[in-house]
């Protein structure tokens, strides 16, 4: 997929959003800290990374260059740097491959993460196959902005939503960038309910009843049929308790929402990525 072209039309005549963005830049170090447009107070965007990162002045000088796109992390200090990214050819139909690059002192590029999408033309939908950070230590943001693009490559493919597999241990952040898991029923021997009810209630520290209570099930006589959703009840229970994740071996299909994609389109309007 080549949006070069596209990316250079939108650099002529750019939106106004990101004209007044610029324009709200501080020209004083010790000036405070411009204001955040009003639908980053919703609860879906309460992440501290996520307000930091779209303020005006972390806006890139440029959008485009030496076919990179251009555009910011954070570091540690929460001060914005600029990374480089762009598609690499993928020998996979249907998939595309996008890599990050930060830019060492010799001038060298070096990768700092990727992210592979595939598209199911069939369904109108893409799905994030793989995603990787690998100098968490130096930056933050890097994932959101990954996130940020394949919601940008949903509508430019014209697709209708975006899918993942969440690990157990990135459910947290998924769920916090406005990914939801759907019902889905599964059938359950009663040995293997007992023994998911004894694994998740010596983690959530609760009685059994009320585990019960975060859980849609239904026991029948020789087996339970159980609503994968309960995982997302579990989940925000341990996220109100300051805990992140839930030691189980199972992946979790999340997609993310038309409201919350409507959020994500809202976020590129202040700082676009690709469109």
């Amino acid at each position: 997929m080549q949006i070069v072209k596209l990316l250079g039309k939108v650099c002529k005549n750019e939106a106004p959003a990101i004209k007044k963005a610029y324009k709200s830049i501080s020209k004083t170090a010790n000036a405070p800290k411009p204001e955040l447009p009003a639908f980053l107070s919703c609860d879906l965007f309460q992440s501290k990374t996520i307000r930091e990162l779209f303020r005006p002045q972390n806006i890139p000088k440029e959008r485009l260059n030496d076919n990179f796109y251009i555009t910011t992390v954070l570091k540690k200090n929460n001060t914005p740097t600029e990374v480089f990214f762009k598609e690499s050819e993928s020998p996979i139909p249907n998939l595309q491959e996008w890599k990050f690059y930060d830019m060492l002192a010799s001038n060298q590029y070096r990768e700092i993460g990727n992210i592979a999408i595939s598209k199911d033309p069939i369904r109108r939908s893409l799905n994030i196959e793989s995603m990787n950070s690998y100098y968490n230590d130096l930056y933050s943001g890097l994932g959101i902005r990954e996130h940020q693009l394949a919601s940008e490559l949903l509508r430019y493919e014209n697709c209708d939503f975006l899918s993942l597999s969440s690990k157990p241990d990135a459910f947290p952040f998924h769920y916090k960038l406005g990914y939801r898991m759907e019902s889905c029923w599964k059938k359950l021997t009663k040995s293997s309910f007992d023994k998911l009810l004894a694994n998740i209630q010596s983690q959530l520290n609760l009685s059994l009843n009320r585990l019960k209570e975060l859980l849609c099930f239904s026991e029948k006589e020789n087996f339970v049929i159980f609503d994968e959703l309960s995982y997302e009840n579990i989940y925000r229970f341990l996220m109100s308790k300051g805990n992140q994740t839930l030691k189980i071996d199972k992946n979790f299909s999340m997609k993310l929402s038309k409201e919350n994609l409507q959020l994500f389109e809202k976020l590129s309007e202040l700082q676009p990525m690709i469109i």
